[in-house]
């Protein structure tokens, strides 16, 4: 249990507050990552459901605070890393089915969405839908090749664990200047705002999350890759599918249509630039904590949509 430890102990070096309120925060926390739908103790000492909320009733009303959105991003990033450490230490399979879903068994269509079941219980194949993102100016160079990518599929695939695959791609397109896009094709596939983005400008962040946003609509989607204008794919959709379904020695107990693959780097890194600590870690540190930052580049982001959503709800 000493994640959880820690996670206490990164929670008592935050600026002073009561005792009362300190317990209400680790309490709210706590249930939150283990999913408890125990009650929880108000600052008069009452009980409310366990909802995030609680009921101040120190000015002599009563007033139904909203701890989530009270809470300014850094401590919200401070609350959700604490929540996966809680997670880590105390999410185990509670039952023998759980236990094989998490295993070497078989996996199933729904296990690529939000109710996971056994393979015993529904069809065996899995739909693995990328939403390839891309943030272009006003062209994409390498369209012939995208619109290969994603017509490069086979009926019948098959994994390592002998399950049926089913591949599928679509792109979404958010361009600088989209009057100025000649492609049909492209222009088919265009956002309907643009954020107008300089190089290295926080609004290419903007486009990104408008893009990631666009994608989760479609109820396919089950990863969201992004891209810029001057990427290109180095593997066939056939063969991502695949890896993207096959399980790895760093796995876990995880479902594995929930992984994410980024390639990033944080302020200790080799890769970490002079240009990188004074552009991004020196900016960023005073609203997200410096240890919780990182870099990745397009074109080595890959999203499952599990981890995709829980990015655009983050509180703003």
């Amino acid at each position: 249990l000493s994640q959880i430890e820690y996670a206490s102990v990164r929670m008592s070096n935050r600026p002073k507050k009561s005792n009362n309120n300190n317990f209400l925060s680790l309490l709210s926390t706590f249930q939150l990552a283990t999913g408890s739908k125990s009650q929880h103790i108000t600052k008069d000492g009452a009980k409310s459901a366990g909802s995030g909320k609680f009921e101040d009733t120190s000015q002599g009303k009563s007033t139904v605070i909203d701890e989530s959105k009270a809470l300014p991003l850094r401590e919200n990033i401070e609350r959700m890393y604490q929540i996966g450490q809680i997670k880590r230490a105390t999410t185990l399979p509670s039952s023998k089915e759980e236990k094989e879903c998490f295993g070497s068994k078989k996996t199933s269509l729904n296990k690529c969405n939000e109710k996971s079941k056994c393979a015993d219980e529904v069809e065996d194949i899995c739909v693995v839908h990328i939403a390839v993102c891309v943030v272009i100016v006003d062209n994409l160079p390498h369209e012939d090749v995208w619109r290969s990518w994603m017509k490069s599929t086979c009926s019948d695939l098959v994994s390592a664990s002998t399950e049926t695959i089913k591949a599928e791609a679509e792109m979404y397109v958010h361009a600088k200047w989209p009057t100025k896009v000649n492609s049909r094709w492209v222009r088919s596939k265009l956002l309907p705002i643009s954020y107008r983005p300089d190089w290295n400008d926080v609004k290419i962040i903007r486009a990104m999350l408008a893009l990631a946003q666009q994608a989760l609509k479609d109820k396919r989607t089950t990863h969201i890759l992004f891209c810029t204008e001057s990427c290109i794919p180095i593997t066939t959709l056939n063969e991502a599918a695949i890896r993207l379904n096959s399980p790895s020695s760093i796995s876990g107990n995880i479902n594995l249509m929930d992984r994410s693959f980024v390639d990033a780097y944080d302020g200790k890194s080799s890769r970490c630039t002079r240009f990188d600590e004074l552009s991004c870690w020196e900016k960023l540190q005073h609203v997200i904590p410096r240890d919780a930052i990182h870099k990745a580049l397009p074109g080595w982001c890959l999203l499952s949509t599990k981890h995709a959503k829980s990015i655009v709800d983050i509180p703003k």
